[in-house]
């Protein structure tokens, strides 16, 4: 990937920011909630969660964006809250009101094969406590009910990216929308011991696809890892989509309004993955 066309995607991302800005309002107490004991805390006593761990792309069809813009048009001033984790852990990570969560992770791993129409499949579905993935309890749209959707445009993305810059590599996963997990084969002349599926697999079953990456990715969400922007009007968050993960985080009363200008534009080509040498060297 030359540095000219990673200059013209963001170039082009920050002319749409100017260009086709659209508005729109969020309010986390619409989230699906998950049912039991998995629901929401208590918000009048300042308890909130994760909505969903993401980034900003199709994941259908389209390249996932380089970057994404947020501008804070309208941004509550209420007091901080604490965003629970819910996952037995005990995590907790004090917010300000309304804050976007980012996070990092590095790993090297395989593949994955995302759901046509992703946001469509899991609409139904509950996120978990952590908001870092969808819960296994068979809400999905059958795929039979989906929108038309082509074999050809199904997303199958490396889980490590490499970046076109630094040549750093990213532990860069949507595990919301993930449909199956693809594992390559360990490369020849490195140890298999202790290696899960050393000689490959796919991966199809959602309870254990999604089990395996929360096991890879939950560890990168742990308070410390995790930065909450403390919003103010007018602020202008521009943030490299292809390395970090977000999520809206924030209970919200009737009266408390988020209104925010989002901008990202789908890229030229899919990321990249490791190559051959990285692989021998981290696998």
């Amino acid at each position: 990937m030359s540095s000219s066309l990673v200059t013209l995607d963001i170039a082009i991302a920050l002319a749409c920011l100017v260009l086709a800005w659209f508005l729109f309002r969020i309010n986390h107490r619409r989230a699906p909630l998950p049912p039991g004991p998995r629901r929401l805390p208590n918000e009048a006593k300042g308890a909130t969660r994760f909505y969903r761990w993401h980034i900003d792309a199709a994941l259908y069809d389209l390249s996932p964006p380089r970057v994404t813009t947020l501008y804070g048009l309208t941004v509550p001033t209420d007091p901080q809250q604490v965003c629970r984790y819910d996952d037995g852990t005990g995590d907790e990570l004090p917010i300000p009101l309304g804050t976007t969560a980012f996070l990092k992770s590095l790993a090297m791993h395989s593949k994955v094969k995302y759901a046509p129409h992703p946001y469509v499949w899991m609409a139904p579905a509950h996120a978990m406590p952590t908001g870092l993935g969808i819960e296994c309890e068979g809400l999905e749209v059958p795929l039979t009910e989906l929108p038309p959707w082509e074999d050809a445009k199904l997303k199958i993305l490396p889980v490590v990216w490499k970046n076109a810059v630094t040549g750093e590599l990213h532990f860069q996963v949507h595990p919301c929308g993930v449909a199956e997990l693809l594992v390559e084969s360990i490369p020849e002349g490195k140890s298999k011991e202790g290696m899960l599926y050393p000689d490959g697999a796919r991966l199809t079953d959602l309870k254990e696809v999604r089990g395996l990456l929360y096991k890879m990715q939950r560890p990168a969400i742990a308070p410390k890892l995790v930065y909450p922007h403390d919003w103010k009007e007018k602020d202008l968050v521009i943030f490299h989509n292809r390395g970090v993960l977000h999520s809206v985080v924030g209970a919200f009363t009737s009266d408390q309004v988020r209104a925010f200008h989002q901008c990202n534009l789908a890229a030229s080509d899919d990321p990249t993955g490791p190559t051959t040498e990285d692989v021998k060297k981290w696998a």
